[in-house]
């Protein structure tokens, strides 16, 4: 999209709708990618900064005739996996959802669905230019839960969205904002929040409370590289890792929840943004998972409320 046509978008104040077979920069995706003007917390006064909320619908995984279900069915509400990118220094749009020169996280997406590694979900990618410079001061007052209400007014009569299977991935600066980003989506959401993953981030040590203390049915994976980027990977591990698990076993609620801090070696020379496509693709699937409380929950089943299993690392 020109800049003309995003701020267009922007002031006109309806979505902008892209289906990929009718645009050339996006037509090997199988999905559709949809555009919203979002303004988390009304960061900024000018219409043309405000932020653009990426959502990505893949492609379904073909089923038989044979096992397709009657018309009147309706598909399972789907997860929601919203990704925010790390600074943006030159200001340009949707930075690793189509920015260039970087992993598309749609295309990651896509092939997760389409190979079974993981089920469908939806995966919002917000796009800011505001503010994004510097890790510390980058998406200020993140609100998650218009996040959430967006994209499941956006997706309407498409499909419906899970608010027990939200899981919110920073990446790089993303997550070196202790009042915003990850920990603020983290911190001020209503919504039952699944997991939380950081992907190559600050690894600030004063950061660490923020991890420890969110409730005990969230999942956290912290994953990195040593490469490219000296960070204080032994103390942070310490200091998190261990009591954040302790806390887990302590508690009932917690005894289906991941805790997982660990470094990967990505190929390649672009290492830090390599990191992305490694972490979603070793640790989307687990946090996709089913989770039996919820099932019970929604089932009725008092027998499960009482069983779960650890399947911590």
């Amino acid at each position: 999209m020109t800049e003309r046509g995003r701020r267009a978008c922007v002031v006109g104040g309806a979505f902008c709708a892209f289906v990929l077979a009718g645009a050339p920069a996006m037509a090997a995706l199988p999905g559709q990618t949809i555009d919203v003007p979002f303004d988390a917390q009304r960061v900024t006064q000018h219409a043309e900064e405000a932020h653009i909320l990426r959502l990505f619908l893949p492609v379904p995984l073909p089923v038989p005739p044979e096992a397709q279900p009657a018309p009147a069915s309706a598909e399972a509400p789907l997860p929601l996996v919203v990704f925010l990118h790390g600074v943006n220094t030159t200001h340009q749009p949707f930075r690793f959802a189509g920015h260039g020169g970087e992993p598309d996280v749609r295309s990651l997406v896509a092939r997760l669905v389409a190979d079974g590694t993981t089920p469908r979900f939806v995966l919002a990618a917000p796009s800011t230019v505001v503010f994004s410079d510097f890790p510390a001061s980058l998406w200020p007052a993140f609100d998650l839960d218009r996040v959430f209400e967006t994209a499941a007014r956006t997706l309407r009569g498409r499909v419906t969205l899970d608010p027990d299977r939200v899981i919110v991935v920073g990446h790089s600066g993303a997550g070196c904002n202790a009042r915003g980003g990850v920990f603020a989506a983290a911190a001020d959401t209503t919504l039952a929040l699944r997991g939380v993953m950081l992907v190559d981030t600050c690894l600030d040590l004063p950061q660490i409370p923020l991890l420890l203390d969110l409730p005990p049915t969230v999942d956290v994976v912290v994953t990195y590289q040593t490469r490219a980027w000296p960070r204080p990977f032994e103390e942070h591990a310490r200091l998190f890792l261990e009591p954040r698990r302790s806390r887990l076993r302590s508690d009932p609620r917690g005894k289906d929840t991941l805790a997982i801090e660990e470094a990967r070696t990505p190929p390649g020379r672009h290492v830090h943004n390599a990191m992305v496509e490694e972490a979603l693709r070793a640790y989307l699937p687990r946090l996709l998972r089913p989770r039996l409380a919820v099932l019970a929950r929604r089932l009725d089943l008092p027998e499960l409320r009482n069983f779960s299993t650890n399947v911590q690392s």
